[in-house]
């Protein structure tokens, strides 16, 4: 059911993916944009997985005290959204060579990565 639905989101999907490689059409950057305001989701579905996969640690001198792993993959799920964006951004400053508004977006996006 629904097969051309999700054949459309997947080619997106793979677009977003591959940024910087195509030219950004106007539902590849709307989609990437819905991903951004859910950066905050895919950092809580990496700390997820981390935790059913492996638990965290109980220290043996203080059974309340837990130390979490750092775990390089949680991180970059939160960062992909930024990552997708900034390479558009850059693409569209390639193919129209305005750099008003392209570069101010990049720029915003590369602060949203910093932080």
């Amino acid at each position: 059911a629904y097969r051309s639905t999700r054949w459309w989101f997947d080619k997106v999907m793979f677009r977003i993916a591959i940024s910087g490689f195509y030219p950004v059409r106007f539902k590849d950057f709307f989609v990437a944009d819905q991903l951004m305001s859910l950066g905050f989701t895919f950092e809580a579905l990496g700390w997820l997985i981390d935790s059913t996969i492996n638990p965290p640690l109980v220290s043996a001198m203080s059974p309340l005290t837990v130390r979490m792993r750092p775990r390089w993959f949680i991180m970059l799920l939160a960062l992909l959204p930024g990552i997708w964006r900034s390479l558009q951004c850059l693409r569209r400053y390639r193919d129209t060579g305005m750099w008003f508004p392209h570069l101010d977006n990049l720029a915003k996006y590369f602060c949203g990565l910093l932080v």
